[in-house]
């Protein structure tokens, strides 16, 4: 029988709601970035398979990358860990977006309360081209010939 490794470190108690959906996954992303240090310090590099067959065989290995940006996205804003209403599923949508977009977009999500679908809408309007302006307005501003 496996063992949930995070869980075993993270302590819980039915009485107390997590702080954060986050903090089991950063504290994977954490064990993860520990054991591909500890390979490259060794001379021999692991991937994300072999960490996942060996020790959390439970996982799959694009879990384990998400987990790892998870952690190192909340290594950058510590905020993160606070945050109640986005989890892991916003991360995700997140995690492509330009490097200077991420933590904007989780902060108006936490704040707004968004689901994650109500998230990635956002990121698709924000992603769509400028509406044309019409010709009577363009020349009512002076802008036409």
């Amino acid at each position: 029988m496996q063992t949930d490794l995070a869980s075993s470190i993270i302590p819980t108690s039915p009485l107390l709601p997590p702080r954060s959906s986050l903090i089991p996954t950063i504290t994977l992303g954490k064990l993860v970035a520990c054991r591909l240090t500890d390979a490259a310090e060794g001379g021999r590099p692991c991937s994300f398979r072999e960490i996942a067959r060996d020790t959390l065989g439970w996982r799959a290995a694009s879990s384990l990358w998400r987990a790892l940006n998870t952690y190192r996205l909340a290594e950058r804003y510590p905020e993160l860990r606070d945050y109640t209403s986005v989890g892991v599923g916003h991360i995700s949508v997140v995690l492509a977006q330009p490097e200077a977009e991420r933590i904007t977009l989780l902060r108006q999500a936490e704040r707004q309360r968004w689901s994650r679908r109500r998230l990635e809408c956002a990121i698709r309007e924000s992603r769509l081209p400028a509406p044309p302006t019409s010709r009577a307005a363009t020349s009512q501003a002076g802008l036409g010939a």
